[in-house]
């Protein structure tokens, strides 16, 4: 007998002991009273970790043993496919038989929105059937409800297997047998009230319900609220939805709440159209064309090519029931994707919800688009692909559910290779094809702080089964802060085990490299995998084909139905560090081929990438990347005796840190101030280009920053500006050196400012723009890609609306396309005001800040991080579009221990000043106790990630201390302490170690 069906026989012959009676029919229910039975909404233990869609509006609530209180069954977990529940969550529901069964909960939060996950049986000839169950609260009846399974239910073939279609036969079995409704309800369920769903219908039939999700629906957007003057409202009186968009594109569409039954595809024809609709929950999009015919594919569906597109609002879903409509040559025909083309560049696809698609989404050659909040569940297909082409694209927090291929994929198809695809924060749950992330060829693909749960054959993936564009020599394919619960297939019977497509094992983590290409440079780190159901990690090779450059690195399988890793055919090598089995069924790794290396490397540390970027801009997640990395170690190119604040030893200990940290960004690597002849001198550029040639045959990625800083001294007059200063700013070129006059405020602002004969230049001057290409110059020739610009609000003292600035920032861009190795130069600035946004443009690639550290008072010496306190720039840093063409509502931003001497009153607690106990800050961190020093720096990078995704915290390398009372100036080094460099603090490690974690 089958262990799953005993079990439920088991649990049927318990509950009949004493069951109660009820208009003469016999009830299934718990041992419990009611109010014993009720619980709250479940939670998620990776939302601490923000793993997944962590911020998601709703809360779960399972039908399952300890989560809710019910007259009906519940069904044991089953791993074999013909049972209903192994498509269910935890492979638990609870099924509602007989009339006057009923499942309870108590709720959570007041809420109006309700989406039940159901199955109920398919039609005997396919088209699904309709049942009806009760809502009540409080036992107060509030509405029928109907269900309806026409969406669901796809069979496939036994034998011939081809993708499954909606017709049942006997020699087929079947998948995707539950689906979604969504009722939006007439008033709020109350904060702890109870609800239940209770069957109405009388026909012994079982109405399973796997889980509920509630949520409070916001106030619907309204016309009036749309700033954009070049609006439009649409109005059924305005004829087809379709032809009003495409007769208004260029404009901002708003279509208000509403169901709008659409028979042609919506056609995208201008750019910077926004369709905003009243919100999810309130304007509904259905596809009505007739799901019987193949023509019909063209009519579902939004398409464009345009840039600057916005999807805002909305609810997409169809008449469509299947993948695929057989054409009469007997090839396959598509239905019809949710949103399609290319959407150009710099579109944002935000609040949609897609359901009953072939796919949620089929993007090709998009670059930067952002999708974000958005729900892909219930397709026949992919989730969402962003295909052919596409790069710099991010997907995030999103919701994937019920869907018959991958929900997250991206496959270089065609001639054009996909890069820099990120898929984060997501959640996937019940897949029930494929996988839930599949990477296909292509180069940098990022899949970064998931959930995924329930799949019935792989969580991730990547393999070469696809014909195109191959795995990149270049960059690195990375799977980081992932949990995997209840996931792949073990071989066996096709429609019992296995794959949809021959019964095959499908591991939880599934590599192959036995199709078009071979599979190379595909790193996974920090992966939590529990339960699978075969082979937590499954390795596979075909003939001619390799694995080259494969890592796991902080893989923890915990349960697993057989092997913890397995090899099948597996040809080339892989390295791992730190794997942990647990309740392994077989051996936690399997038979390793002969031509196979799977060796341990315990040095192996993660750097992921990418990291590529050239004079068309840099990715979001490229800057990112360096941004994660990125240290501060003032004056590490600068040379004794050529630096400003004296002796600088220990270069080749700081060639080491790099290293063995993993840094990718050199923050304030070499500037000057005053003292600015120093900058003529051969030896002071050669000695700092050397040093980035040396650090550059280690790794090539590496950004050096420069710093332009806002002080001139009367010694810029002892420099002679050079021809290709005057070209670079479209000047005539004079024989003559600078001037520190002209480079003065005609009004004496800042005049002096540092002390005498030391100033403030003023950028609207022509002269110190002329200076800060010639210095901008000087470092691109050093070999440096990165420009902070300091405090640009006093240099713009002149300059209210960033004109100026705007207009040397164009300058200085243009010469960097061929001053730099890569074309691109990074810039960024102190913005105590969020940004420097020029109409709705930053001029900045990323912004920057000190850290605002607060004193505790009542706690000698410690101190924390604050939204609000002071100027800081937490969740203020201000978004737009960047130099490089996406768009973000709040830039990027790196905040850093800031150095401005004492007060004085050093030692006490100034909580109103941007003093922290009398120091400044990285003085303050560089006084502390080694234990609270690695502490503290270990809850400002947690902090920071918690409280604004945005914020990347500079780790602090080299800086100097001004120690106060009479004693000087110090240099703080992070440094291991050793014989090699005895000043050093021991922070390396810790930096290092909250870097492994990212």
């Amino acid at each position: 007998m089958d262990v799953a069906i005993s079990k439920i026989i088991y649990g049927f012959l318990f509950f009949l002991v004493s069951l109660p009676h009820v208009q003469g029919q016999v009830l299934f229910q718990r041992d419990f009273s009611p109010a014993e039975g009720l619980v709250n909404s479940i939670s998620f233990p990776e939302d601490k970790q923000k793993r997944g869609y962590y911020n998601r509006p709703y809360k779960r609530y399972e039908a399952e043993s300890g989560k809710c209180f019910t007259t009906g069954l519940f069904l044991s977990p089953a791993s074999v496919q013909t049972e209903l529940q192994s498509e269910a969550s935890n492979s638990m529901a609870t099924q509602l038989i007989e009339k006057g069964a009923y499942i309870q909960w108590k709720n959570e939060e007041a809420a109006d929105g309700l989406v039940i996950r159901f199955s109920i049986p398919d039609g005997v000839h396919g088209g699904g059937t309709k049942g009806v169950i009760a809502l009540y609260v409080d036992d107060t009846f509030v509405a029928n409800i109907t269900l309806d399974s026409y969406w669901a239910w796809q069979h496939a073939l036994k034998t011939g297997q081809t993708y499954p279609d909606n017709l049942p036969a006997a020699n087929k079995f079947s998948r995707m047998r539950f689906d979604d409704l969504r009722v939006k309800l007439a008033r709020k369920i109350p904060r702890g009230a109870t609800f239940k769903l209770v069957k109405v219908d009388k026909n012994h039939i079982p109405y399973t319900i796997d889980f509920v999700e509630l949520e409070p629906i916001p106030s619907p957007v309204t016309y009036e609220s749309i700033t954009d003057r070049n609006k439009v409202s649409y109005h059924l009186s305005d004829g087809p939805l379709d032809q009003f968009i495409a007769n208004n594109g260029g404009k901002t569409i708003y279509i208000p709440a509403g169901k709008y039954d659409v028979y042609e595809r919506i056609f995208i024809h201008k750019a910077n159209t926004k369709i905003i609709g009243a919100g999810m929950w309130y304007t509904e999009i259905y596809f009505a064309s007739p799901a019987d015919k193949a023509e019909t594919y063209p009519k579902r569906g939004i398409q464009t090519n345009q840039d600057n597109i916005l999807l805002d609002g909305l609810y997409i879903t169809t008449a469509n029931d299947r993948r695929y409509f057989v054409l009469p040559d007997g090839k396959n025909g598509g239905v019809g994707k949710g949103v399609m083309g290319s959407f150009g560049s710099n579109s944002i696809i935000r609040n949609v919800w897609i359901e009953h698609f072939e796919c949620g989404g089929w993007i090709t050659g998009t670059n930067h688009l952002t999708v974000q909040q958005c729900r892909f569940r219930n397709q026949y297909a992919d989730g969402i692909n962003l295909a052919t082409g596409s790069r710099n694209s991010v997907v995030e927090y999103c919701s994937f559910r019920n869907n018959g291929d991958d929900d997250m994929a991206s496959w270089s198809s065609g001639k054009n290779m996909c890069e820099n695809i990120t898929y984060r924060y997501c959640t996937a749950e019940n897949n029930w094809r494929a996988s839930s992330v599949g990477f296909f060829g292509g180069r940098g693909h990022k899949a970064l702080n998931l959930l995924i749960t329930d799949g019935m054959e792989a969580a991730l993936r990547a393999t070469t089964d696809f014909p195109g564009q191959p795995f990149s020599e270049e960059g690195i394919h990375l799977y980081e802060n992932i949990s995997i619960y209840n996931c792949g297939a073990q071989e066996g019977s096709l429609g019992y085990k296995g794959d949809i497509i021959s019964g095959k094992t499908a591991g939880a983590i599934h590599l192959t490299s036995y199709g078009h290409y071979d599979l190379l440079n595909v790193y996974f780190s920090n992966i939590d995998i529990y339960d699978s159901r075969s082979d937590a990690i499954y390795l596979d090779s075909g003939k001619d084909r390799m694995m080259r450059n494969i890592h796991f690195k902080n893989i923890n399988i915990q349960g697993a139905g057989r092997y913890g890793i397995s090899f099948n055919h597996a040809a080339g090598e892989a390295s791992y560090c730190n794997m942990v089995f647990e309740n392994v069924g077989d051996n936690d790794v399997g038979i390793i081929p002969s031509g196979f290396k799977f060796r341990e490397n315990v040095a192996f540390f993660a750097n992921p990438g990418p990291y590529h970027f050239d004079a068309s801009g840099i990715s979001r997640p490229v800057l990112e990347n360096y941004l994660k990395r990125s240290v501060t170690m003032t004056e590490f190119l600068a040379v004794d005796p050529y630096t400003n604040d004296g002796p600088y030893p220990y270069k080749e200990d700081d060639v080491r840190l790099i290293k063995n940290t993993g840094a990718k960004f050199i923050g304030r690597a070499i500037y000057r101030w005053g003292r600015e002849e120093i900058l003529t001198i051969p030896a002071y550029r050669e000695q700092a280009r050397k040093l980035v040639e040396a650090v550059h045959a280690y790794d090539k990625d590496i950004i050096f920053q420069a710093a332009l800083f806002e002080i001139v001294t009367q010694d810029v007059e002892k420099i002679p500006i050079p021809s290709w200063a005057f070209e670079a700013m479209g000047l005539l070129a004079e024989n003559r050196h600078f001037s520190y006059d002209l480079m003065l405020n005609p009004d004496g602002k800042f005049v002096n400012h540092w002390r005498e004969g030391s100033s403030v230049p003023d950028i609207t001057r022509q002269e110190t723009q002329l200076w800060f290409i010639f210095l901008a110059g000087t470092y691109f020739n050093i070999g440096c890609e990165a420009l902070h610009l300091g405090q640009t609000a006093l240099m713009g003292m002149a300059d209210p609306d960033l004109l100026q600035w705007q207009s040397f920032i164009d300058k200085l861009r243009e010469f960097a396309k061929t001053a730099t190795r890569r074309g691109w130069v990074l810039l960024d600035a102190h913005v105590p005001y969020g940004g420097m946004i020029v109409d709705g443009v930053s001029l900045l690639d990323f912004n920057s800040f000190p850290l605002r550290i607060k004193e505790i008072p009542d706690k000698p010496q410690q101190a924390l991080l604050e939204v609000g306190y002071l100027d800081a720039l937490y969740n203020k840093s201000k978004g737009g579009t960047t130099p490089s063409g996406w768009r973000c509502q709040s830039l990027p931003y790196l905040v850093e221990f800031d150095n401005f001497g004492c007060s004085r009153t050093p030692g006490e607690a100034t909580v109103d000043s941007h003093f922290i106990w009398g120091y400044d800050e990285i003085t303050w961190f560089y006084l502390q106790r080694e234990a609270y020093r690695q502490a503290w720096l270990r809850y400002a990078y947690n902090w920071i990630r918690e409280n604004d995704p945005n914020g990347f915290l500079q780790m602090p390398v080299s800086r100097l201390v001004s120690l106060c009372e009479g004693k000087g100036r110090g240099k703080y080094r992070g440094n291991n302490k050793s014989a090699e460099n005895p000043d050093g603090l021991n922070v390396e490690e810790t930096i290092k170690a909250l870097w492994s974690n990212q």
